[in-house]
């Protein structure tokens, strides 16, 4: 083999060797940077922080969540952006009883945002994907603070807003404006809510609040708002029809119940409880029976549902209180009182929906 012909094969072998090497090299690059990209600078990034916190959400991982979300800051905004206007459309109110008022939602306020932090870490905990709502002595279960707590949580949205995609992401040093593509599934609204981020001094980014949570319930409220007034005009006349009913059975059961000396013989009992499993519970059933046939729009299936509840609630308390007296059973009675009380709850929360949704249609500024 001459002195060319070798050196040729000899370039053209280390040319082979070079390419390996550099083939090598970019297959080493490749992980090597993404576990740089992935590890290194993606976790300190708003979206890593973002995308956390929708994992914590599936895993049921409330550590995590409370990593990337400054629970007290932005539930503590949340809460100023709903009930700054409760009041706001109520003309019925004088400037004086408004203040009242808006003083009496800063005093409460520290009760209602440490119990809806707690609402919101059972929520992520829990694997059935519900909210559970305060229970046994809970101040804020019912009407106990003041306020229909479940009423104030229904108008918050946080039930019906679900999460689509993560837009843009907008770093302004240490903060950030998130854009995040919701749909609440009350209207089937879509609205971009834009989350605000923040580093913290250990450099982890947090999620501290929704800078226009206030524009997203001002414009679903009307929406909502216009789907109750529709329902309620629908289905007014069965409401009033069975309201008349009821309250002549309420004269009517009143009468059967008199008493010179506050019992009730063997068979007035009897009569008693015949007349609520006849008249009274079949009125409740009925009532319902119609009220289903009635299509519900979209914005008003809440109120459909806490209706449906109310009625059986009424025929659960009654039951009860058949029970009580047919077996003159002091437990059964208590039981009756105590169902008998969360009707009267779930009444309220019905009735503060109508009056708020009758002001606020009402009041052309509120649209």
């Amino acid at each position: 083999m001459d002195d060319y012909t070798w050196k040729k094969r000899l370039q053209k072998r280390n040319r082979r060797r070079k390419m390996e090497w550099l083939t090598l090299i970019l297959l080493l690059a490749v992980p090597i940077g993404f576990f740089f990209w992935r590890y290194v600078y993606y976790v300190s990034t708003p979206e890593h922080a973002i995308e956390q916190v929708t994992e914590a959400i599936q895993n049921h991982d409330v550590e995590t969540f409370e990593k990337y979300v400054n629970l007290d800051l932005a539930v503590s905004r949340g809460y100023e952006d709903l009930t700054w206007d409760m009041f706001a459309y109520d003309n019925n109110l004088n400037d004086k009883t408004k203040v009242m008022f808006e003083t009496f939602y800063k005093k409460i306020k520290p009760q209602v945002v440490a119990g809806t932090i707690d609402i919101l870490k059972n929520y992520v905990a829990n694997t059935n994907g519900e909210l559970t709502y305060p229970a046994g002595n809970d101040i804020l279960k019912g009407r106990q603070l003041g306020i229909d707590y479940q009423y104030l949580i229904e108008r918050s949205q946080l039930t019906s807003t679900h999460f689509v995609k993560l837009g843009d992401v907008v770093r302004n040093g240490r903060s950030a404006d998130a854009s995040v593509d919701v749909v609440d599934s009350c209207t089937n609204t879509h609205y971009t809510l834009h989350l605000i981020l923040e580093q913290d001094e250990s450099d982890n980014w947090k999620i501290v609040y929704v800078s226009n949570y206030r524009d997203y319930l001002n414009l679903l409220e009307p929406l909502q708002n216009s789907d109750i007034t529709s329902y309620v005009k629908a289905t007014q006349n069965i409401v009033d029809s069975y309201n008349n009913t009821l309250d002549g059975y309420q004269t009517k059961f009143r009468r059967l119940c008199s008493t010179k000396n506050g019992e009730m013989s063997s068979s007035q009992r009897k009569d008693v409880a015949s007349f609520v499993k006849n008249s009274v519970i079949t009125a409740l059933k009925a009532r319902q029976a119609e009220l289903d046939k009635v299509e519900c729009p979209q914005g008003a299936k809440h109120l459909q549902a806490l209706r449906q509840q109310s009625t059986d609630l009424s025929i659960q308390y009654w039951e009860h209180f058949i029970n009580g007296i047919e077996n003159n059973s002091p437990d059964e009675i208590s039981i009756s009182k105590a169902i008998q009380k969360d009707a009267t709850d779930m009444d309220n929360r019905i009735n503060d929906i109508l009056k708020h949704t009758a002001v606020t249609q009402a009041t052309p500024s509120a649209t």
